[in-house]
């Protein structure tokens, strides 16, 4: 594959990785009724499975932007592809709180979050002049992720007692072929030569102070 239609292959590989991860981590949402009553859970337990994967999403995505920076970026989103699509499928199994918090809510969102940071960094090194197309692209998925895989699952769980499970196992095994289909097509693409040795790189903290002493960096963050 040539280098110019190269570029906009990865961006259809990690845009499809990224709309499993996106479709997966809505379609709990869409069958939550059906999980509830499959399992005898309250909305207390079932909230709880959501609560997990998001405060583990949020206090380990930071931890995925260093792994992005300094392992190699295909490796680090083939892991987070296969480990947060065998917890979907593990999710397809669950028989009862435990499993689904453990399965659903800590190892599907520590496989999700590795994703995007390496995502949107092979993005930008590899499109320069069509950055923002190639960023309006990836973003659409996030969107037809949710709407698609809620909808299946939805469809799915209507099916009647233990439909849901369907949704989680399909969706499980769509993502681990995927992840066989990455490592196969996506190109272990080093990261940008630097003039700059790494010992002279910057600091965490020099990091931190850069961005923070960014005023169009903080709207962003505040905005989302």
């Amino acid at each position: 594959m040539k280098k110019l239609d190269y570029k906009w292959g990865m961006l259809a590989l990690v845009s499809a990785a990224y709309f499993l991860a996106q479709g997966t981590r809505n379609v709990y949402g869409a069958v939550l009724p059906s999980i509830g009553a499959d399992l005898g859970l309250s909305n207390a337990a079932r909230g709880a499975v959501a609560t997990a994967f998001f405060a583990t999403f949020g206090l380990m995505i930071p931890l995925a932007g260093f792994f992005a920076d300094f392992f190699r970026r295909k490796w680090t989103i083939v892991a987070g592809m296969a480990l947060f699509s065998s917890a979907v499928l593990a999710t397809g199994f669950a028989n009862g709180l435990l499993m689904l918090l453990i399965a659903y809510g800590v190892v599907n969102s520590l496989g999700q979050c590795l994703m995007p940071p390496s995502n949107s960094s092979l993005i930008g090194q590899l499109h320069v002049e069509t950055r923002s197309r190639a960023f309006a692209v990836y973003q659409t998925t996030f969107y037809v992720g949710i709407v698609v895989c809620c909808c299946v699952g939805g469809k799915l769980a209507g099916l009647g007692a233990g439909g849901w499970r369907w949704a989680f196992k399909g969706f499980g095994v769509l993502g681990l072929v995927w992840a066989l289909v990455l490592i196969r097509f996506l190109r272990d693409t080093p990261q940008p030569t630097s003039t700059e040795s790494v010992t002279d790189g910057p600091s965490v903290g020099e990091a931190f102070r850069a961005f923070f002493g960014k005023p169009t960096a903080l709207l962003l963050t505040l905005a989302l």
